[in-house]
């Protein structure tokens, strides 16, 4: 299961993330189940699908873990080596057109936009 953040669009945000399971996209509920709120199937309903950025960040708390651990191992050099080990986040914004008229803004991983790509072929 993927999970995609709706920036944007006909597909509400507020309830929080969705996610994509197998070839239907689906919301949080208000109790914050998985896929217990609204369910849109995609396969065949995606008209058009966009990627609009594209960014790569280093995420700070895992490269604080890594150099902590690396600290007690190898010194002040694990240390450095920790940090400037850690993993890297990469977000993708893109944009889709549903053949019902809906349309959506949203952010997610490189895995699941190859998803979204491959149920819109």
């Amino acid at each position: 299961m993927k999970k995609i953040k709706i920036l944007a669009g006909d597909l509400s945000p507020a309830g929080g993330p969705w996610y994509l399971s197998g070839d239907v996209l689906c919301g949080t509920s208000k109790w914050g189940t998985r896929c217990g709120g609204e369910k849109v199937p995609l396969r065949g309903q995606i008209e058009s699908l966009e990627q609009v950025t594209e960014e790569n960040a280093k995420s700070i708390g895992n490269a604080f873990a890594r150099g902590a651990a690396g600290a007690p191992l190898f010194g002040p050099v694990g240390a450095l080596g920790g940090l400037l080990l850690g993993k890297n986040k990469h977000t993708i914004t893109f944009s889709a057109a549903l053949k019902d008229g809906r349309r959506l803004l949203a952010q997610c991983d490189a895995k699941a936009l190859a998803k979204l790509l491959a149920l819109a072929f």
